[in-house]
């Protein structure tokens, strides 16, 4: 009578245990399937409908070192310059992400500016030189066609 008791609680307990494991199973193959489909889908997304191979266009504005010109261009033209290594060999203050400048024809000669955050405009920021003044406090970059302080806006977003 032990012996009957003893297999069928066993037993019992080993149906449960298998039952569990075959649900956590089931559950992991399901996440899996359902994780291998989601790829499937966003690969030919990518593939197949052209989401996502173009780079989005964004203008950036530049301010060149030798003539003072202003002058805006986007990222795709930036990366489509050359880096001419020559120049930036001699002067180690350029660098490659400097564009060449329009007007004075400059090589690697174009300083980024802000964009305003409100009205888009760009523009540069006070020049503090901190070698011969390096007690000078930097002022917030503030757009001189609207007013708007760059931080203050960053800060209440």
């Amino acid at each position: 009578m032990t012996n009957a008791y003893s297999s069928t609680g066993g037993g019992a307990s080993t149906a449960v245990r298998h039952r569990g494991a075959a649900s956590k199973q089931m559950v992991m193959t399901v996440a899996l399937v359902v994780f291998i489909a989601g790829c499937m889908i966003f690969i030919a997304k990518q593939l197949f409908t052209g989401e996502g191979n173009h780079e989005q266009v964004r203008n950036l504005g530049f301010h060149c070192q030798d003539c003072d010109h202003e002058f805006v261009i986007t990222n795709i033209q930036l990366r489509e310059q050359a880096p001419d290594n020559a120049v930036l060999e001699q002067d180690r203050t350029r660098s490659i992400d400097q564009p060449h400048c329009p007007q004075c024809g400059k090589k690697h000669a174009g300083m980024p500016m802000f964009e305003c955050l409100k009205c888009g405009h760009f523009f540069m920021t006070v020049k503090v030189n901190l070698r011969t003044n390096p007690d000078a406090v930097i002022p917030p970059p503030v757009c001189p066609k609207c007013g708007t302080n760059q931080t203050e806006f960053l800060r209440n977003e």
